[in-house]
């Protein structure tokens, strides 16, 4: 349980090498993609206020052999999320059927999954001679932050409205958050990014079917790791930043991290959201998201940790 291919050499040199993906491909990647978005802007009997790319395409925090792309699809006329939810599924529909014809670029784009949120499509893009794969995501969304007039609703309205709903509607409103969590990551520091593709790589190396860490839980972690405990140092080293990621999951003694620009965590109407005997990692967008492991994998992310940890060499702090 490490880092396949790595020899205890720079962790810099490492994600140049294995980890991050050669810009030539994400190049045609976003190409790619860039075609299916202008598609779905033309998505019959619909319309489309933007589409939003996310994952770790939209984030720029892709890992080798393990690029995704979601697409947040905002569509206008609709006047709550309930009023959504009635005709979600027909959305989805309308997506699936507008999409069965291949795009230029494109090999092959196949349904993958079904869920009553999203579709999930595998393409095979050629790259210099090669196919290589993409995991698509297509989400349908409304702009909860859009207000009627066409201006921008504050925040903290809609976080709000997000309380006086129901959690089976309350629930829906987090993909309209893509567009904060995306700033969150919009980092001018690429080693942050860096940072996160590495706890990225790892978790998809050890994780299997033991245990599962989320790409976005991976994200929070390293932009708390560079905010709070490297103290927004742009030329840390890596080895550095790996290594207080893997002890805050070796140890997961910290039941609330919680960092945001957009909500104060240590509020009581926060705080209160989640029981204190959980362990959790709150969206440092959307409060009412736990974006952690379930509570019977922490162990098994505990021990990983751990045993990664023992693997690399000390800190090199230069604070």
């Amino acid at each position: 349980m490490s880092l396949p291919g790595y020899n205890g050499g720079s962790l810099e040199k490492f994600i140049d090498d294995v980890v991050r993906p050669p810009s030539g491909f994400l190049a045609d990647l976003h190409g790619a993609v860039d075609i299916i978005v202008r598609r779905l802007h033309l998505l019959p009997g619909n319309s489309v206020q933007k589409i939003v790319q996310t994952g770790s395409l939209g984030k720029g925090t892709a890992v080798q052999q393990s690029c995704d792309a979601d697409l947040v699809l905002f569509l206008n006329g609709y006047d709550s999320m309930e009023e959504f939810l009635t005709r979600r599924q027909r959305i989805l529909a309308d997506i699936e059927k507008w999409l069965q014809q291949p795009a230029d670029q494109i090999t092959r784009m196949t349904i993958k999954r079904r869920t009553q949120y999203n579709l999930t499509y595998n393409c095979e893009v050629r790259y210099r001679g090669k196919t290589v794969k993409l995991e698509m995501d297509i989400l349908p969304a409304i702009d909860v932050f859009r207000s009627k007039s066409g201006g921008e609703r504050p925040i903290r309205q809609v976080y709000e409205e997000m309380k006086s709903k129901p959690e089976n509607v309350r629930s829906n409103y987090s993909v309209s958050f893509c567009e904060k969590q995306k700033a969150i990551f919009r980092s001018e520091n690429s080693k942050v990014k860096d940072l996160i593709r590495l706890l990225k790589y790892w978790k998809m190396k050890n994780s299997r079917s033991e245990w599962k860490l989320s790409s976005y839980c991976c994200e929070v972690i390293g932009v708390y790791v560079y905010c709070e405990k490297l103290n927004k140092k742009t030329n840390f080293k890596m080895i550095d930043g790996f290594r207080l990621a893997l002890e805050m999951l070796s140890k997961f003694d910290n039941k609330r991290l919680t960092f945001s620009n957009y909500y104060d965590p240590n509020e009581t109407e926060w705080v209160n959201l989640f029981p204190m005997t959980a362990t959790y990692i709150m969206d440092p967008a959307n409060p009412f998201s736990n974006t952690g492991p379930r509570e019977n994998e922490i162990r098994k992310i505990k021990r990983c940790a751990a045993e990664t940890l023992a693997s690399l060499p000390q800190f090199q702090y230069t604070f």
